[in-house]
């Protein structure tokens, strides 16, 4: 025991004992706060969570939560359960509409938990969610959205977490207030599952959840479903006055009033302000519809009464308001009116705006609550302005409207920036579409009135934006992501995610049984999912968001200089609902011409399409009548100047798209086809065109890789899986030269392997289209696996994520591989478009089911003057010429279903050199070295 006498064991309890007596008394008291804030946090909890909340019981509640507040702060010191205090505090104002004090109390709860050491990510979940839902509230979508994802985050960082499913949801109800419907339902539809069924809320989870799953297909037109969805809902319930108000809203768009009357009426007897808004503006929306415009101006006042009782602040609801009684001031033509309303309404929708002057728009569009909203108010204000400048002749407000269209415009494209899914932009360039005739109608008036080209420039920028908007876009980001500026691994997340989210599409399509779709279609919504996150952190990056977002920019002379030469003509239309637009371009000339439009020019153009896509064999031709009638309609405003013309270039719109215009009648008799005066190609649109000319690449292969699954004349799998035998696809590949694949070698494995070293590639084999679902179309290969679709198919999905931009051509000789899905503002969804997505922008495709052997000939000939150096429009033009100038095709067989269904998408540049032309570089190299021999020689051997 000497030790213990030592000198330093004596030090050491001499510190024992010093800290003992002096920590004691700390710790006593650390625990006695503890204590004290534990009972008082608990008399909080017990007034917080009573089952009928009150006043008293929210002050009881608050009264607690500050008690534990001001123990901490008495102390100086922080702990867990006083951030928990100011995380309810916030609750309990958010829930009386304190807003400010609610967002004060959350960011206080996030302060201090930030401030404790050792803490998880996880504890600010609930914060972040709740800011979100104030966010949302108070309609700051930025905000919102930030708050959210922030929760998204964490619970996929931490997936068991509390609650987890809540961030998921109102993600999910924030995307759906954007307008981004699809996105809305996958993240609801992953709040679903990830409930966990014992859990306490779980009902109630459930049925908030498929609600608003419910919504946004209400808002995508699918109200039956919608319907049947919330009906099932009413049994449990549980948010019966939402279902109520949701109900009205669905009949009332099916027109089925007196259901949507009887569920409306019972909506508006909620104590809830927020149903009671949309209530109101939904039965006001009703009667305007049935032109009872007393009941919807009442409703519609009920709206803004009872936003300004409750809310002090601008919302999409009193917004909406104010767009419906504008409507209804403008049937009555009560026009001061009616822009008066749709001023207060862009006042109400846009936080930075408050100019009461009509002649004056909202331009900072992140200051906007609700773009829908406010796309809808400039919609509404642009056409009222145009309205009374055409009743009182005032050519001011002509140009005001056009003014207000170029914002709604420029609004619509930033919203379709904003989406993340191909779906959700294609859904919304449909519903936006109509502003693109008013616009184009507006500034066509203002070039009449005032003969100044930069009004018929403007009118061609608002086509140019109508035509294939999303694909635009696509090629556009495609091109920010390979400039090399940002960052290589989120580019190759985003690519692996799309890869895996069109394998799990292609799983779905084979999928046997309901257990197996629903795991497909949980995995499908968790890759989207993840999808959009790595969307929203490219967006993170200043350089990549400037680019996307930069506004749009036409410039005619440009794309005059560098899309047309002194032989070439662009022909562009835009079908409005009266009215066809044409615009001419050339070297030197830009010109529009508008014309009326009558029944005879859509019956013209059934009757030519039914002959070209219903064709029975033998069937005479008698369209030619029909398709001169379209020649007038199409090119005779311009007929002298493209007389002088070898080569045109046709942007079609609407219908057009599924026209040759080759074989249109010049003459009022058979056989005079605009084949035999101009060669012609087609574009998606003027600028995609100059786009893919100014970034053309020298790609070094021109070899040919074609195949023809289809060749043979075996009885295997190919008959089993339903496709016919092409017989004449295999002289057609073997004619055309190159890598030749025929029967079980043409494999859909073996072309993808193949596919991107190649400079054309050609397909003579089938292809499918499915009009509903366009990402279901494929074009076929050698089936080789009789259980599997997806083995042999290669689908339209597939096809987005292949890198083409290294091939020269895709020659499609596959049955409607042009043909599609018509989409307003986008055109058709085909196969052909699919590989334009993918990268390569020349593409000579077929629009409908044509003949075998016809086709054969055709494509041997087309690669014939490919290779003889002829432009890829007029290798296209002189193969047809050939076969309808053959004596050996019987004339029969030369009618336009036989040849005019080969068309060329793209530049004109030749594939390869002309022989010719390294003929006469030989011979010109001879000549010189001749003339120095001579020079020479005279020189040497001077007298």
């Amino acid at each position: 025991m000497k030790h213990l006498n030592s000198p330093l064991t004596q030090n050491c309890l001499l510190v024992f004992c010093l800290h003992f007596f002096l920590l004691t008394p700390k710790l006593y008291a650390q625990q006695d706060l503890l204590q004290k804030a534990t009972d008082l946090y608990k008399q909080g909890e017990k007034a917080f969570f009573v089952d009928v909340p009150t006043a008293a019981s929210d002050e009881d509640a608050l009264k607690n939560y500050q008690a534990v507040i001001e123990l901490y702060e008495t102390a100086d010191t922080h702990h867990l359960l006083e951030a928990e205090s100011y995380q309810k505090i916030g609750s309990i104002y958010l829930g009386q509409r304190m807003y400010d004090s609610a967002r004060n109390a959350y960011h206080k709860a996030i302060q201090i938990k930030a401030k404790l050491p050792q803490l998880a990510d996880s504890v600010f979940y609930k914060e972040y969610i709740f800011l979100g839902n104030l966010h949302a509230l108070t309609e700051r979508p930025d905000s919102a959205e930030w708050y959210y994802l922030k929760a998204v985050d964490i619970a996929n960082a931490y997936p068991n977490i509390d609650e987890v499913e809540r961030a998921y949801n109102s993600l999910g109800v924030f995307y759906k207030s954007t307008g981004n419907y699809y996105q809305a339902i996958n993240f609801c539809e992953k709040a679903l599952s990830v409930l966990k069924e014992d859990d306490v809320d779980f009902l109630n989870a459930t049925v908030s959840f498929t609600y608003n799953i419910a919504k946004s297909k209400t808002h995508l037109y699918q109200y039956e479903e919608a319907i049947s969805s919330y009906r099932k809902l009413l049994a449990h319930g549980l948010i019966s006055e939402r279902i109520f108000l949701e109900l009205g809203n669905a009949y009332g768009h099916t027109k089925q009033y007196d259901s949507a009357y009887f569920f409306l009426n019972k909506a508006v007897q909620s104590d809830s302000p927020y149903i009671l808004l949309d209530a109101y503006n939904t039965l006001a929306s009703i009667a305007a519809e049935r032109n009872v415009s007393d009941s919807a101006t009442y409703f519609y006042q009920r709206t803004i009464d009872t936003s300004r009782e409750y809310f002090g602040f601008k919302n999409s609801s009193l917004a909406s308001a104010y767009i419906g009684l504008a409507s209804v001031a403008l049937q009555k033509q009560n026009y001061e009116e009616a822009l008066e309303y749709y001023q207060f309404a862009l006042i109400n929708s846009n936080l930075s705006f408050s100019d009461l002057s009509v002649q004056n728009n909202p331009s900072q569009l992140d200051q906007s609550i609700s773009l829908l909203t406010q796309f809808r108010a400039l919609k509404g204000k642009a056409a009222a302005l145009k309205r009374w400048s055409l009743a009182s002749s005032n050519g001011d407000l002509l140009q005001q409207s056009l003014h207000t269209y170029q914002q709604a415009v420029r609004t619509a494209r930033y919203i379709q920036r904003t989406y993340d899914n191909d779906e959700a932009k294609l859904f919304l360039v449909q519903n936006i579409y109509p502003v693109y005739e008013e616009a184009i109608q507006t500034a066509y008036q203002l070039y009449k009135q005032t003969k100044e080209r930069q009004y018929a420039e403007i009118a061609f920028q608002y086509s140019e934006q109508s035509k294939a908007a999303v694909l635009s876009e696509i090629l556009d980001e495609l091109e920010i992501k390979s400039s090399g500026l940002l960052s290589d691994s989120l580019i190759q997340a985003e690519k692996r995610q799309k890869q895996q989210i069109a394998q799990l599409r292609l799983q779905l399509i084979e999928a046997r049984d309901s257990v197996q779709l629903s795991s497909l279609q949980q995995n499908l919504n968790e890759n989207e999912i993840a999808l959009a996150r790595t969307a929203k952190s490219l967006q993170k990056d200043a350089k990549y968001y400037r680019l996307k977002y930069q506004e749009d920019s036409l410039d005619v002379n440009s794309l005059q200089q560098n899309i047309l030469g002194k032989k070439d003509a662009l022909l562009e239309y835009f079908i409005g609902q009266d009215s066809l637009y044409t615009f001419f371009l050339s070297k030197e000339k830009f010109a529009i011409k508008a014309q009326a439009l009558d029944s005879t020019f859509y019956q013209a153009i059934a009757q030519v399409q039914a002959h070209l896509y219903d064709y029975e064999m033998g069937q005479a031709y008698e369209q030619y009548k029909q398709a001169y009638l379209l020649y007038q309609f199409l090119l005779l405003p311009f007929e002298q100047e493209l007389a002088k013309k070898e080569r045109l270039i046709i942007v079609p719109d609407g219908q057009l798209n599924y026209i040759p215009f080759e074989m249109l009648s010049y003459q009022p008799e058979a056989d005079q086809y605009l084949l035999y005066k101009h060669a012609v190609s087609y574009a998606y649109s003027a600028q995609l065109l100059e786009e893919a000319i100014s970034t053309r690449k020298n790609k070094e292969s021109d070899q040919v890789l074609a195949m023809a699954p289809f060749a043979g004349d075996e009885e295997g799998n190919i008959r089993s899986n339903g496709f016919n035998l092409l017989f004449g696809s295999k002289e057609e590949v073997e004619n055309i030269g190159g890598s030749i694949y025929l029967e079980n070698q043409a494999t859909k494995r073996l072309f993808l392997e193949l596919v991107s070293s190649y400079g054309v590639i050609h397909l003579a084999t089938h292809a499918s289209i499915d009009n509903n679902n366009p990402l279901e179309s494929f074009i076929a290969f050698y089936p080789d696996d009789n259980e599997s679709l997806t083995g042999y198919r290669l689908y339209t999905q597939e096809l987005y994520n292949l890198q083409l931009d290294s091939v020269k051509l895709v020659v499609l000789s596959a049955c409607e591989a042009g043909n599609g899905q018509l989409v307003k503002g986008e055109g058709i969804i085909s196969l052909a478009r699919a590989f334009a997505y993918a990268g390569c922008p020349n593409i000579i495709t077929t629009l409908w089911k044509a003949q075998d052997k016809s086709t054969a000939i055709l494509a041997s000939s087309l690669h014939h003057y490919l290779k003889e150096g002829y432009t890829k429009d007029q290798a296209l033009r002189q193969a047809k010429l050939d076969y309808l100038n053959s004596d050996e095709i019987h004339p029969l067989l030369k009618t336009p279903y036989y040849w005019a269904n080969f068309i060329f998408i793209g530049d004109t540049v030749p594939i390869y050199e002309s022989p010719k032309v390294w003929l006469w570089w030989l011979l010109a190299g001879l000549l010189v070295v001749v003339g120095l021999y001579l020079l020479l020689k005279k020189l040497v051997f001077k007298p």
